[in-house]
């Protein structure tokens, strides 16, 4: 092999798929090789004719036109042109010109062609359009993953349960749950109250019941459980069961009126088994318990990531335990002001979260969003309440959920107001729109009760959704702020880079994969829920919902949830590579960090989520 040879091999080896090919294979390859030059401005592929090569930039560069001589692409050093012609029956539909004088290699087709057939990574490469790379990219990854059981039925995995009468004593009860403790095998006892009402007995329970003063001959018939459990049919998968088990012990199997089982997260193998965490979250008895698991939380957020979990479900178990570190913060907080006689005793209200927490789209890099919901016509000190808004807040920032930039908590005077001033709230953001309302109402219709009076947030839920929907100036506004958030991907498919920041000595650019990447579908998903008043507050859902109302194709809410899952997955990494190196989590990538092929699928999920944008911008004529 001459040096020409060898270093046509070389380019070759670091050349993306080719990179990926066996050695021999890789030699099969130079032996047909061809070199070809191009002069500024003369045309390699010609719309309309037959292509019979694949062509490797070398060196210079090329544009790609359409029919009416549009530039629609660039082609430079290391990139490919020519295979959708192949994979078209060789027919060209798109001009490639050279920028400027060009050296590329260039491959028969059947060699070509006998590659994409043998090597997936071929596929997944050389796919035709951006959503079929998308996805194959998705699948790839997907099958490496360590294969935990989520998408399988909980029926799998359920214990069985024995049901015990209203009349069971305490100690008849105490019996049976050591049994269980002591045997897997043996049933759980489950208290059934009612026709169709379950409640699940353990240990928590048994010793309230015995600090309260039973009798251990006393009937449960006045059992101490507040809150029944959550029943769950059995084709249920395990991936959508696990954020409720981070808030409560388990739920229970059933299929209509008939109990089957009970599932909890020990039923799981050990590397799903995060009960320890949760049950700390739930039952901490002070702010330094609370801030053991909030310090565990990053260690927990790696392990999730680089067990391959989907990044909906990672999202949705931060957001999960988020919500469980503020329920219990706004417990204990309360409890030591009404001990201290504060007023807030009887004073029945809602706790509400906002944001990422609310659509269950947490990761690490993240600030509060919360308000406070009163009911109206009751009296309450303005003094107390802000007394115990801050702390809250100070609390949770301490926690390392940071205090937002822009003041939408509850410490402010603006955000804890009864409901029919929520009401005008959302009545004033729909029906004079201005860049302020809707900043407001882009945050505030990601929201949900965490604690507190339920029955005070659901009326205030649907009168927001009918206003939304009625108010097509509302919505207009809405779609234009959706398009501001513009992906870091330029008209010929360049990165756009912005400063990020990797500690207080390092600066580095990078592509905001939160800002550019996740906000854009973020907002158009947000934009497509409201125009039909649909309940949804996650993004996959609310695509998922606004697919079955009509609102986008299914080819669009495919395109758009799958480019989700890519740019999502990659952030995710990038968070969990910024721990491991122990610096703090953001979400500036740097390209550099990422292959030459997780580059063409970013840059594949941006153009996507261009294209609906455009798409948007149709329909609301912007």
């Amino acid at each position: 092999m001459d040096i020409e040879q060898s270093a046509q091999l070389a380019f070759l080896r670091q050349t993306p798929p080719l990179d990926e090919l066996p050695e021999a294979a890789l030699h099969d390859w130079l032996a047909v090789l061809e070199i070809v030059y191009f002069r500024r401005q003369e045309q390699a592929l010609v719309a309309g004719q037959q292509n019979e090569w694949l062509y490797l930039v070398r060196s210079g560069a090329f544009q790609v036109l359409d029919t009416a001589g549009e530039v629609v692409n660039e082609v430079a050093e290391g990139e490919w042109f020519g295979y959708r012609s192949l994979l078209e029956q060789g027919m060209v539909q798109y001009s490639v010109q050279a920028l400027e004088d060009s050296l590329v290699y260039r491959f028969p087709k059947k060699v070509f062609l006998q590659a994409y057939q043998d090597y997936p990574i071929f596929q997944q490469f050389f796919a035709k359009n951006k959503p079929d790379r998308i996805r194959l990219a998705l699948q790839q990854w997907q099958q490496t993953s360590t294969h935990l059981p989520l998408n399988q039925p909980v029926q799998a995995f359920i214990r069985p349960i024995e049901c015990l009468s209203l009349n069971t004593t305490l100690q008849q009860a105490a019996q049976k749950l050591k049994q269980a403790e002591a045997s897997p095998q043996s049933p759980w006892p489950i208290l059934k109250a009612h026709q169709t009402t379950y409640f699940l007995l353990n240990e928590r329970l048994i010793l309230k019941a015995v600090a309260e003063g039973w009798s251990s001959f006393a009937a449960l018939e006045t059992h101490p459980s507040q809150f029944p459990l959550t029943q769950v049919s059995p084709d249920t998968p395990v991936g959508e069961i696990l954020p409720q088990l981070v808030k409560q012990d388990g739920v229970l199997v059933a299929s209509g009126a008939t109990p089957e089982g009970f599932f909890s997260l020990q039923q799981l193998p050990p590397a799903l088994d995060f009960t320890a965490l949760s049950q700390r979250a739930r039952r901490a008895q002070s702010f330094e318990a609370l801030q053991t698991v909030a310090d565990a939380l990053p260690d927990y957020f790696v392990q999730l990531v680089r067990q391959k979990l989907p990044p909906q479900k990672v999202g949705r178990l931060i957001s999960a335990l988020g919500e469980a570190l503020t329920q219990r913060t706004v417990a204990l907080i309360w409890r030591e002001m009404a001990n201290e006689q504060s007023g807030l005793e009887g004073l029945s209200c809602a706790f509400l979260v906002a944001g990422s927490m609310a659509r269950g789209e947490q990761t690490l890099k993240t600030d509060q969003d919360n308000a406070l919901l009163l009911p109206d016509g009751v009296a309450f000190d303005e003094t107390v309440l802000s007394s115990f808004t801050q702390k809250v807040t100070q609390q949770l920032d301490t926690l390392g959920y940071e205090f937002c930039p822009g003041e939408m908590m509850a410490s402010n005077p603006k955000w804890r107001q009864p409901l029919s001033q929520w009401q005008r709230y959302f009545q004033q953001w729909t029906s004079t729109p201005t860049s302020e309302s809707i900043l407001y109402a882009a945050t505030f219709y990601d929201l949900k009760a965490v604690c507190g009076a339920n029955e005070l947030f659901e009326p205030l839920r649907q009168s927001a959704l009918e206003m939304a929907k009625n108010s097509g100036l509302f919505l207009h506004h809405l779609a234009a702020n959706a398009l501001s958030f513009q992906p870091p991907i330029g008209f010929f498919r360049h990165f756009i880079l912005e400063q990020g920041r990797k500690s207080k000595d390092a600066q580095s650019q990078g592509l905001d994969l939160k800002k550019r990447g996740i906000t854009p579908i973020v907002e158009l998903a947000r934009v497509y829920a409201l125009s039909e008043g649909l309940p949804a507050l996650n993004t996959w859902e609310r695509l998922e919902q606004a697919q079955q109302a009509g609102v986008i194709s299914q080819q669009g809410y495919e395109d758009l949830r799958d480019a989700l899952d890519l740019i999502a997955q990659i952030r995710q990494q990038h968070q969990a590579d910024c721990l491991e190196q122990h610096l703090p989590a953001d979400n500036v990538v740097s390209p550099k960090s990422l292959s030459h092929l997780e580059q063409r699928h970013l840059k594949d999920a941006f153009a996507v989520v261009r294209e609906m944008q455009e798409a948007l911008r149709l329909t609301f004529l912007l």
